[in-house]
């Protein structure tokens, strides 16, 4: 077997071992968290990650309403420790604290007639705990090269060495590029909120609302 082979066999194995290993610890950790008279890891989640987004359509009267709508939304944003991610002439997405995320809903839908509203959440507990697990290897298998480089003065092990190093830490910077997304994405949800004009009826309108209400009264008594 050849240099180059017998180093990323030696690789092939550490990263396997390790994986088991924290995927393993990782599980017990977790069981244990639940097991502990009924202690979770999260106070209110249990210790699941959580995506939560919401999607509300609130209706409000004139364009002045709807611009004070809009200006209470970035204050609401600020007040709870958020940020206003994107905002048009009628539509704003808010970043809150995912513990504030019901109160932030309710403030919003407080402030006109709720005419749609949608509410996901999203478990990514497994997606979390896999990227944790990932960057822990790859952090182990980064330190073991390291050691390996130290240990040889063979040019062309350490050349070997180095391109295996290379990989590893660009691979460790990805997945927690990966992480940190995942990550802001649990702890702040997301809110859109569209604020639609009111509909009201002209002159016109009023009259024909009238008729339709004496004709449906002659024809139909609650």
């Amino acid at each position: 077997m050849t240099q180059r082979s017998m180093l990323f066999f030696l690789s092939f194995l550490l990263a396997c071992s390790s994986y088991e290993g924290a995927r393993t610890e990782s599980v017990r950790s977790m069981e244990a968290a639940e097991a502990d008279d009924g202690v979770a890891l999260s106070a209110d989640q249990g210790g699941r990650r959580l995506i939560r987004t919401a999607w509300l359509s609130i209706a409000v009267v004139g364009e002045e309403g709807q611009a004070t709508a809009l200006r209470r939304a970035r204050e609401l944003a600020v007040r709870l420790e958020g940020y206003v991610q994107s905002e048009t002439l009628s539509h704003v997405t808010l970043k809150v604290p995912t513990e504030r995320f019901e109160e932030a809903v309710s403030a919003i839908e407080g402030l006109g007639r709720v005419e749609s509203r949608n509410i996901s959440v999203d478990d990514v507990t497994e997606r979390y705990t896999d990227l944790e697990i990932r960057i822990r290897n790859a952090r182990q298998l980064q330190e073991r090269l390291r050691a390996l480089l130290n240990q040889t003065d063979d040019i062309e092990r350490i050349l070997e060495i180095e391109t295996q190093l290379e990989r590893t830490t660009v691979r460790l910077e990805q997945l927690e590029a990966r992480f940190r997304s995942l990550d802001r994405q649990v702890s702040y949800s997301t809110i859109e909120a569209s604020f639609s004009l009111e509909s009201r009826p002209g002159p016109v309108g009023w009259v024909f609302y009238y008729a339709y209400a004496a004709v449906r009264w002659l024809f139909i008594w609650d």
